[in-house]
């Protein structure tokens, strides 16, 4: 029996934890730029990406990699790989001809999905790469020569694929920054995942009631965690959009009664340039998480949480590690260090 925390995880893999959440229904897992995904369709549709993979010959560790922006395609493909053991690697969307080359060669993708609107990038690196996948469009498939509808991988057979998928097969690779130099890929397993959930869950207080507007991307361990996996663990519902919006942020945390939000330090630095409205404090909102404060001064936090009045968790993560690794709870908010002891640790 796995641990976690003193806890015993819900289930250990993506796979499972996805089957288990179906009996949620209709009760939407992810809505992403207004379309919803619901609990149910997430597992029907993802048994339908699984079976045509298997049906174009990929097997356990071989890997599917996007270039795309947020869409609740990107759920289904990433859930369809879990199911029978492959690996999900989406690429960051602003990468240029040269870094794109150098990424999806890395994967060494058996299967590529691109955004219709990204195809001219993918289109220039195309000559350049070294391995052939088999490519698919999220979009109009002309726009890539001799691509295939993503349509058509989201079809046919609904039953679960038999397969043996364990807790530390890999799940994902999600590409760093590259800050240093070109991006680097994290292999990261399904417990990451699942540990990464048991912690939001804990730290956000997240129940089933929950909806978490979730600012980043599927490219990114933040948009994964926050929009996709946290809520997948918790049985809540993620919102997802295509960029961060300073003019639409507030309205789409009203729209869909968001109740926790991940607003990043310099994000809220630009929301706190709006002029002020009656409408500031209108919302659901609870709790915000993630905020990374070391990147604006340091009074610019209790300036937002007086003017919005959401309580925000100073987080402090890696994407080698998973989101969370030291951070506040809604009941230890406090000014300096983040964090504390962990339970029965001294400090």
């Amino acid at each position: 029996m796995v641990d976690i925390l003193g806890r015993t995880p819900h289930a250990t893999t993506l796979r499972d934890l996805v089957v288990m959440r179906a009996a949620y229904g209709d009760k939407p897992l992810l809505i992403c730029r207004d379309e919803v995904l619901t609990y149910a369709d997430a597992d029907r549709l993802s048994n339908r990406v699984a079976n045509q993979l298997l049906a174009r010959g990929l097997v356990k560790g071989d890997v599917v990699a996007t270039f795309m922006y947020n869409a609740v395609e990107q759920a289904l493909l990433w859930f369809g790989c879990a199911k029978i053991g492959a690996v999900y690697a989406s690429l960051n969307v602003s990468l240029a001809k040269d870094d794109l080359t150098y990424s999806l060669n890395d994967t060494g993708a058996k299967l590529f999905v691109v955004d219709e609107a990204l195809a001219p990038v993918f289109n220039d690196a195309k000559p350049s790469l070294e391995i052939t996948p088999e490519v698919f469009v999220h979009g109009d498939p002309a726009c890539v020569p001799g691509a295939g509808l993503l349509d058509g991988l989201i079809e046919g057979d609904e039953t679960l694929p038999d397969a043996d998928v364990g807790m530390t097969d890999p799940v994902c690779i999600v590409y760093t920054g590259g800050s240093t130099s070109m991006p680097k890929g994290v292999l990261a397993p399904h417990l990451y995942y699942i540990a990464a959930a048991m912690r939001y869950q804990e730290i956000a207080d997240a129940t089933e009631d929950d909806v978490h507007y979730a600012n980043s991307h599927f490219f990114h361990i933040g948009g994964q965690q926050f929009g996709v996996t946290g809520p997948l663990y918790c049985g809540m519902t993620g919102v997802m959009d295509r960029w961060f919006s300073a003019s639409k942020y507030w309205d789409i945390v009203r729209k869909y009664g968001a109740t926790i939000l991940d607003p990043l330090g310099t994000m809220m630095s630009v929301l706190l340039l709006a002029p002020e409205s009656p409408l500031d404090k209108q919302y659901k909102a609870r709790v915000g998480v993630g905020i990374a404060a070391s990147q604006v001064r340091r009074e610019l936090k209790e300036e937002f949480e007086t003017r919005f009045g959401t309580p925000m968790l100073e987080v402090y993560a890696m994407t080698e590690m998973g989101v969370l690794l030291c951070s506040e709870r809604c009941t230890t908010v406090a000014k300096g260090p983040v964090g504390g002891p962990m339970a029965g640790r001294n400090s």
